[in-house]
């Protein structure tokens, strides 16, 4: 028996001395290190080195990454649990760390102190120079939970701050802040945090270079002040700069989840916030109002000058989340809105609209909008080359939306035309839409802003417009004695005109009568590069007294407009406004044809070359000049010679007539 608990305590003498050679002699530490290193190298996600391992005295360096290290020096002793450790965190670039952190950093962090007590209840106290700031802290830890928190942050760089969190350095200024915690128990927790921005300003360069908004001189002062006690936090935050000022004030239960605050935004000038919110709107914006309620259920309700208006709405958060929206905005001012949305300010004018959302996360709910206003003229003239367009119009729409996908009635009344469609189809989701729709005109010459061509009478087209992969459009009127049929493929048009009065087309363009038939044409025309086709025919046609029919009666004592021209083509290549036309016509005694004939609708000229064979002899006519009244030439030549020729053989007779044979035969 002896001699087992001899073997016994010399077994434990034995294994104490070799935890002893292992924790206490640099031998034993040396032995350590391959372990810990292949530790490391299995649990972090990212290259870590042990450069140096030394337990009593303390003192290791391990390499993060490529440029950051971790030294841990003082003494520690194992057996009674006790510590006085300092340290130090070198980290030059926190990106390099992506997978040890929980959101993604950059820039560097330094750190520094001394952790000082036992395993359970012991007290860090450290420097840092975060954002380039002078940082100091204090925790003291009981029985391995956090009880006191002292922090003072001095001068912390706000433009360093946002580099570190990945966004542009739009603000510089400093940060101080002073946070004193003095229980850290969920159930009792106590103190004060104060955090103060004074004289921040906005880096101008960075606003235009990143988010192409010009902006004044703006600096931001701020306060936040956060009293804690228990699971209450009292707020209480000022922000107030030239372009913005809001106010937060309110109480927040930590543990029931429960807020109740106020707010009170004014912004002079919403860019300032696109860093914050992606969007790209400008202008001023006030509102304000109360949060309250819990994560089941808060309730958001305010009022806003959105646009000019007077708008209240109402929102209702489960979980955080919008739930349902209900919003009236009344007297909303067009030209506002269109300049908040960076758009030209096309018109002025009023919208009333009633907004239910019964279900946000569906998409399902109900949007009606009056809408009333006149279009600026300048605007339309320096966007579209509109002349005088100065149009009063008023709409009234309707939306039921369910699941995402939209049914639109709407009714657009102007004193240029009338528009409806009704049970419009849109896909949120997927940007697709199918709606039909009916548009009348009923003065044609009201259109003269955007056509710069005098038109009369009145015209109604219905079509659907609809957009899956391509975006197209079709158009059917019942016009001019005929039928006119287009469809639109993104932007290649098509167009077919069968049965058209040629009569009734010039008289509504205001063009000279000079022709009657009926006409079928198609149209080939790209609306970008503003280049197509057309054809036509025209069949058993007439040509009507003009100036051209009086000539050649006066010349060639010939009535052409008692000719019938079976079959006329027309083959016509537009380049924007201007159509170059070959013409080939015939009739019994007479064959019609030009080349390249111009019609400039820009300048309202036309400038044509007509070849008129009369019973085989060719003439000429020339047609140029402003549309409406052209001056119309005739060049005879070929008629003249043969009247004369013919003159000469009835006054010539005998041996006269054969003298002068030769002379006629010049003719």
């Amino acid at each position: 028996m002896k001699k087992l608990f001899i073997a016994l305590l010399l077994l434990v003498v034995i294994v104490i001395g070799a935890i002893g050679g292992l924790l206490f002699t640099k031998p034993g530490n040396n032995l350590l290190k391959p372990y810990i290193q292949s530790a490391l190298d299995e649990k972090l996600p990212v290259k870590a080195k042990v450069e140096n391992f030394q337990i009593v005295p303390l003192n290791i360096v391990i390499k993060l990454a490529k440029d950051s290290l971790v030294e841990l020096k003082g003494d520690l002793s194992p057996f009674s649990g006790s510590f006085d450790i300092d340290y130090l965190v070198k980290i030059e670039r926190l990106e390099d760390l992506k997978p040890l952190l929980p959101t993604p950093l950059r820039g560097a962090l330094h750190t520094k102190g001394k952790v000082k007590g036992e395993v359970k209840d012991f007290e860090v106290k450290g420097s840092s120079d975060i954002a380039k700031s002078d940082t100091n802290y204090y925790v003291k830890v009981e029985n391995l939970n956090p009880s006191m928190v002292d922090a003072k942050v001095k001068e912390a760089r706000l433009e360093d701050l946002l580099y570190m969190v990945y966004q542009p350095r739009f603000v510089k200024g400093a940060l101080n802040a002073d946070a004193k915690l003095t229980d850290l128990n969920p159930d009792s927790l106590k103190g004060d945090v104060l955090a103060v921005v004074k004289g921040a300003e906005v880096d101008r360069g960075v606003m235009k270079k990143s988010f192409g908004i010009d902006l004044p001189k703006t600096t931001i002062d701020s306060t936040t002040k956060a009293h804690l006690s228990g699971n209450m936090v009292k707020l209480d935050s000022k922000t107030v700069s030239n372009l913005l000022k809001a106010n937060l004030l309110g109480d927040i239960d930590t543990k029931k989840l429960y807020t109740d605050l106020k707010y009170e935004v004014d912004i002079k000038r919403l860019e300032l916030l696109k860093p914050l919110t992606k969007a790209d709107i400008r202008g001023a914006f006030y509102t304000k109002g109360s949060v309250k309620g819990n994560r089941k259920k808060t309730l958001v309700s305010g009022l806003s000058n959105l646009a000019g208006s007077k708008t209240d709405y109402t929102v209702v958060l489960n979980d955080y989340a919008p739930s349902s929206v209900n919003a009236r905005i009344n007297g909303a001012k067009i030209e506002k809105l269109l300049y908040m949305l960076y758009q030209p300010q096309y018109a002025k004018g009023r919208i009333d609209s009633t907004i239910e959302l019964n279900d946000v996360k569906r998409l399902s709910g109900k949007v009606v909008s009056k809408i009333s206003g006149v279009t600026n003229p300048k605007v339309l003239k320096k966007e579209f080359d509109f002349e005088k367009a100065l149009i009063k119009f008023t709409a009234d729409q309707e939306t039921r939306l369910k699941k995402g996908v939209t049914k639109t009635d709407l009714f657009v009344n102007s004193n240029v035309a009338k528009f409806t469609t009704k049970d419009a189809l849109f896909d949120i989701n997927s940007g697709k839409f199918d709606s039909k729709y009916e548009l009348f005109i009923p003065d044609l010459n009201r259109l003269y802003f955007a056509t710069k061509q005098k038109m009369r009478g009145k015209l109604k087209v219905t079509g659907v417009a609809k957009k899956e992969k391509d975006l197209v459009l079709t158009a059917h009127s019942d016009t001019l004695g005929g039928t006119f049929d287009a469809k639109v493929v993104n932007d290649d048009l098509k167009a077919d005109l069968k049965n058209i009065k040629v009569v009734e087309l010039t008289n509504m363009l205001y063009y000279p009568k000079v022709f009657d038939s009926v006409m079928n044409a198609d149209l080939k025309y790209n609306l970008a590069t503003k280049k197509g086709k057309l054809n036509a025919n025209a069949l058993n046609g007439r040509i009507l007294p003009n100036q051209m029919t009086f000539l050649l009666k006066q010349m060639a004592n010939f009535d052409i407009t008692k000719e019938i021209y079976k079959k006329t083509t027309l083959t016509s290549d537009i380049n924007d406004k201007k159509i170059l036309s070959d013409l080939d016509m015939k009739s019994r005694l007479t064959h019609i044809t030009s080349k390249r004939a111009l019609l400039d609708m820009e300048r309202n000229i036309v400038d044509a070359k007509l070849r008129i064979d009369i019973k085989g002899k060719p003439l000429y006519v020339k047609i140029k000049g402003n549309i409406q009244n052209p001056k119309v030439s005739l060049d005879a030549k070929a008629l003249l010679q043969n009247r004369a020729k013919k003159e000469l053989q009835k006054r010539l007779k005998g041996k006269a007539a054969e003298k002068v044979k030769g002379l006629l035969n010049m003719f």
